[in-house]
């Protein structure tokens, strides 16, 4: 079973239906318990940052959420890619989890925010998460605050996108992947995102 964390922030059900349509096992769960029985975990979420952290500590899912990253395929949507890094200074006083170095920061008063809609991704390296995918493909966006593309994040940055300044939009790390776009909302190029990390959680098996 994938686990989708739910701790009261995120379009859940859109995440449920895509791995469902896909023919994977998926849950919205929001016990400690069933995130550590779960063969893969999805952290999604809209909204602030701190508040974010705030709802995960007071449920009782930090542990089990930071236990996950450790040892499980791990997939983190829009907010919930932010939270694998150190922070935003959306809420400079709540850390994230920090399994990636480096704060989001608010995009410039030039440009709307947020940035939202259709912009295309470039894949830097090849991923399990981006197989059948181009060098260059349109995903969907929601969101203010972003990772600057710099030298020091290279080693883990998957995906680049361009909106006033490049900034990181995919990042990888052995069992962790993330999206600062929503796969769910991206059409089949979503989808498709979203079917290699099934695999990459039950192997070739489709995980039924």
């Amino acid at each position: 079973m994938i686990a989708i964390v739910d701790y009261g922030m995120g379009n859940l059900m859109s995440v449920q239906k895509a791995f469902t349509h896909l023919g994977f096992e998926a849950r919205i769960v929001s016990e400690e318990s069933k995130i550590k029985k779960a063969k893969g975990v999805v952290l999604p979420g809209v909204g602030n940052f701190g508040q974010a952290v705030a709802n995960i500590k007071s449920r009782g899912l930090w542990q089990a959420i930071k236990d996950a990253l450790a040892e499980k395929p791990f997939l983190g949507i829009c907010l919930g890619m932010q939270l694998l890094f150190e922070g935003s200074e959306e809420s400079p006083e709540f850390p994230g989890f920090s399994k990636f170095p480096g704060r989001f920061i608010l995009f410039k008063s030039d440009v709307k925010v947020p940035h939202m809609g259709w912009n295309s991704v470039r894949f830097i390296k090849n991923s399990p998460i981006a197989n059948g995918l181009d060098g260059e493909e349109f995903f969907y966006f929601v969101h203010s605050y972003y990772l600057p593309f710099l030298r020091e994040y290279t080693p883990f940055a998957l995906g680049i996108s361009n909106y006033q300044e490049k900034f990181i939009a995919a990042v990888e790390s052995e069992n962790i992947f993330a999206f600062q776009f929503h796969p769910e909302k991206s059409g089949k190029k979503g989808l498709k995102i979203l079917e290699n990390f099934g695999r990459i959680v039950y192997g070739n098996n489709c995980g039924h």
